[in-house]
């Protein structure tokens, strides 16, 4: 993780005159797409790259800023419009005040109000009396107020120029005010460093991270340049219109920095930043693209795609499931539903692989080095499934306890260390995203479930749904149809294990609101990231402690109406029973 690194913010000053909110609703997307075609295509496009990974002590050096500024080359080339002899790169020792000043100079001077102009910088920044420095190549650490480069002096040189579009561009890294970069004045975030920014007429700013956080680097690149290098190359090309606008930028990076970090690094938080300053009005296009997203030069981390299936080392299929914000519980109308079904929205805040099926024995086997099952050719259950291989069929009356230590083993196998991934069970929410697949209905196959689409009890019907034969036994996982995400078994065979302790939910729960109440005063960003949690609670687990622990699912031998996507029950996290077995998550570290 970079320590304290300005690797870059994007401050936008623009000069258009119209907005899609302001457009007349009889206006076709067609004209739309016209009018930011012939705004991108006026003026000339100008950048000036500040990069510093070389620092002389106290200053600590950095990795990184190098490699992202010859990327935002390649996309400012390739797709922005930018002629590479407009394109000028400072990099280490060329990174001195006198040289930054002179070259600024000149691209201003040289600009005219139809063009456009990107600065970027790349470094170490600090706080000095409460204002912001850009820590330059040959700053004076003991004269840092006199050497640095001053916030406010990079404003008001920018401001008081008449140019359509005025872009710097900063991702700072930092860990919560520490003193990373070696100098006795703390360490700023991007948004703290975007703070001379916010009055400036006409400049929207987009900061790498919160106040409280850190940016994130995977393999000398940073995830915040790298996401806005994706998106310019087209995956934020949202509306297809071949042009990724200033508005659909900030979207991608709002959707893929934070899941993308913590695909590098699942406890990290990492939340871009908008600020729009005075007087922005419009919308604007950024870069242009043809078709399908381009690929770019560097090792940029990449998400897997939606439906991507990876086996592990025991033979396990995992399917890749994105973020999402998500609807779960029953409406009070839900026929047999139970009252701690209350139904609200939560937000699932990280991507993760699901086992496509439910463990099976084999699999358990291999791992703990005993099988529990009752269906197995050594369980109390062996005359129903005589003459059968049980390997392939779920285990069963394994503990909560068995559950979580199968999950801490496999992490623990040489193969899984060197993959890096770790297993553990679904959170309750992330159980329910998965077996609903996208529907709002009471099963994820309508509003019906039999037993020729489900091995659950075909004598207890729900509603209207047929009757239907009842197997009376665990079944071969994958044996009926999987659901729109490609998952098995999801309302039927066994029911699964969950990592939450069991909570009454009879009404949605905020938690903290009684301590947002309290305070005459609060730090926006953690109003914000708080009133944020009250709309859509951060993919909640319930309490801390509890007497017992949360089971999903119908089972062979359940009612139907057990095998609702909202149903829910509890048992103690010793509790074993045949009926009751439980599927893993897995998430990958790319870095150590």
């Amino acid at each position: 993780m970079r320590k304290l690194s300005i690797c870059f913010l994007i401050i936008l000053t623009y000069s258009l005159s119209f907005s899609a909110a302001e457009l007349p609703k009889n206006v076709k997307d067609a004209e739309w797409h016209k009018q930011l075609n012939a705004q991108f295509g006026k003026g000339t496009k100008r950048a000036l790259l500040i990069a510093i990974d070389e620092y002389k002590p106290p200053l600590s050096p950095l990795h990184g800023c190098i490699n992202d500024a010859h990327l935002l080359t390649e996309v400012l080339n390739r797709f922005c419009g930018y002629d590479v002899k407009n394109i000028h790169i400072l990099a280490n020792a060329d990174a001195t005040g006198a040289k930054i000043a002179d070259k600024l100079t000149e691209i201003l001077k040289a600009s005219g109000e139809s063009d456009t102009i990107f600065i970027s910088y790349g470094g170490h920044g600090t706080l000095i009396e409460g204002k912001s420095y850009f820590c330059i190549y040959d700053m004076d650490p003991a004269k840092a107020k006199e050497t640095a480069l001053s916030a406010d002096q990079l404003r008001e040189t920018l401001q008081f120029k008449k140019i359509a579009q005025k872009i710097l561009y900063i991702d700072s890294c930092h860990s919560g005010g520490a003193n990373n970069n070696g100098l006795k004045q703390p360490e700023p975030s991007s948004q703290e460093l975007t703070g001379p920014f916010e009055k400036a007429s006409g400049i929207i700013t987009f900061a790498g991270c919160r106040r409280s956080q850190s940016c994130i680097d995977f393999q000398n690149h940073g995830v915040f340049t790298g996401q806005f290098a994706r998106g310019l190359a087209g995956d934020a090309d949202f509306d297809k219109n071949g042009i990724v606008d200033s508005d659909e930028i900030y979207r991608h990076l709002l959707m893929e920095v934070p899941a993308t970090a913590k695909m590098v690094d699942p406890k990290h938080e990492q939340t871009p930043v908008r600020i729009i300053g005075e007087d922005v009005v419009g919308v604007f296009g950024i870069s242009k693209v043809d078709g399908k997203p381009q690929q770019l030069t560097g090792k940029l981390p990449v998400r897997p795609k939606v439906g991507d299936v990876i086996e592990n080392s025991v033979g396990m299929k995992l399917i890749y499931l994105p973020a999402d914000i998500v609807a779960v519980g029953s409406p009070n109308n839900e026929y047999l539903r139970n009252d701690d079904e209350a139904q609200q929205s939560v937000m699932i805040n990280a991507s993760i692989y699901m086992g496509i099926h439910e463990v099976t024995q084999d699999q358990f086997a291999h791992v703990m080095k005993k099988n529990p099952s009752y269906y197995s050719a050594d369980g109390s259950g062996t005359e129903a499934v005589a003459g059968m291989k049980t390997g392939n069929l779920p285990v069963e009356q394994v503990s909560w306890d068995d559950a979580v230590e199968f999950c801490a083993k496999l992490s623990a196998s040489p193969e899984e260390k060197k993959a890096k991934r770790a297993y553990r069970l679904p959170t309750e929410c992330e159980w329910e995203f998965a077996c609903r697949a996208g529907t709002m209905t009471v099963f994820a196959t309508g509003k019906t479930l039999s037993s020729k689409q489900a091995n659950i009890r075909g004598d207890k019907t729900y509603l209207d749904s047929e009757d239907g034969p009842t197997l009376g036994r665990t079944a071969a996982v994958g044996s009926y149809k999987p659901n729109a995400f490609g998952l098995y078994d999801m309302h039927g065979n066994v029911a699964e294990w969950c990592q939450d302790f069991y909570v009454d939910r009879r009404f949605p729960s905020f938690a903290g609101a009684s301590y947002l109440e309290s305070k005459h005063y609060i730090d926006p960003d953690e109003k914000a990231k708080m009133l944020l949690s009250f709309a859509y609670p951060q993919n909640p687990t319930g309490p801390s402690q509890g007497e017992t622990r949360v089971y999903r699912g119908g089972a062979f031998v359940g009612d139907v109406a057990f095998a609702r996507s909202a149903a829910r029950r509890e048992k103690a996290a010793d509790y074993t029973y045949r009926g009751i077995g439980f599927r893993v998550v897995c998430y990958t570290k790319l870095l150590d």
